[in-house]
């Protein structure tokens, strides 16, 4: 099945075109939507905090095909001594309609790989919003790009669109099990905006940075995240109150209908009390009360936090790995 596909793929389309930076925030975040499962590294306010924080420049570019935006991207790119620079496309591009042809995700990936070469002296790193199979590594290699790295992005999506009931039925025994006594403890849920709550889960964070000797995502990055966020309450702030005070924190992104859990903290009487449990469920119920449509647990690692996976397994998401990292010159 995939030799016959071969000489589809190697097809280029000039029906395809890119348009480049003609856009703002409120209409970015607007095609996020259409994205559906979306990601944080292709929202707006992330471009803008890479090139605060790193000093990298953020392309936009929407891709047309038959007179209609069927994909957009979004990279960054930085000039590099010797070899003059390097451009990243990380999850991207996302795609606008639900179902798009394999020929026509053939064509795209060519496209990309034509706006950046070693002629003009510039190599693209890729981490493309694919998944991990043998089709989509052909695909790609057929387009011209080489694998770089082993390692390949992998989490879960919640489905919000599921009822409470049809979400609880899906944890795991286990998990539900905490989760219930998370609820007998009487725990609470607080949804904070405020920079105050912020700062407060920050420095719990950073604490717990030095003492597991773990490097999550900087501090400035997330500083220069949240004021970037077109709205506060894209980044809420949740805690797990325990007779007024807060024991475990986490902090949700919105991209688009989908968010993303980013930053978490669990203090030693919240893992007692199982208020993970309690404010994880509770965090995506929040979320699918705000409208949106898909969570992503963060990131599931086997090798580096094996304990942290096994819990984010226990909610019943579906599971998926991305293709991994490529490179072209």
């Amino acid at each position: 099945m995939i030799e016959k596909n071969i000489d589809r793929w190697k097809m280029e389309n000039t029906q395809f075109q890119i348009i480049w930076d003609n856009t703002d925030q409120h209409a970015w975040d607007k095609l996020l939507e259409s994205a559906g499962r979306s990601n944080l590294l292709q929202c707006w306010a992330y471009g803008e905090t890479k090139a605060n924080v790193e000093g990298w420049k953020v392309l936009r570019g929407l891709i047309i095909h038959e007179g209609s935006a069927i994909a957009m991207f979004q990279a960054l790119e930085k000039r590099w001594p010797i070899i003059g620079g390097i451009v990243r496309i990380n999850r991207g591009p996302l795609w606008l309609h639900k179902f798009i042809s394999s020929e026509n995700v053939s064509a795209v990936y060519a496209l990309i790989r034509r706006q950046w070469s070693w002629r003009n002296r510039k190599i693209l790193f890729m981490a493309p919003e694919l998944l991990n199979t043998p089709e989509n590594s052909l695909m790609l290699s057929l387009q011209g790009y080489h694998p770089r790295r082993k390692y390949a992005w992998r989490s879960a999506w919640l489905d919000l669109g599921m009822t409470e009931d049809e979400l609880r039925k899906a944890l795991k025994k286990k998990w539900r099990n905490m989760l219930n006594s998370g609820e007998r403890a009487n725990l609470t849920l607080e949804v904070s905006f405020s920079d105050e709550d912020f700062q407060w889960l920050i420095e719990q964070y950073k604490k717990m940075m030095l003492i597991k000797r773990f490097k999550g995502m900087s501090i400035d990055l997330l500083f220069s995240l949240r004021n970037h966020m077109k709205n506060k309450d894209q980044m809420p702030v949740m805690r797990a109150m325990s007779e007024g005070k807060p024991i475990a924190g986490v902090l949700i992104v919105r991209h688009g209908l989908a968010c993303t859990y980013l930053v978490g903290w669990n203090s030693p009487e919240g893992r007692t009390l199982k208020a993970h449990n309690f404010l994880l469920w509770n965090a995506a119920l929040e979320m699918k009360r705000k409208g949106c449509m898909w969570f992503d647990l963060g990131g599931i690692s086997d090798e580096e936090t094996p304990e942290i996976a096994l819990f984010k397994r226990g909610m019943g998401g579906e599971e998926y790995q991305l293709v991994g990292e490529w490179w072209q010159i």
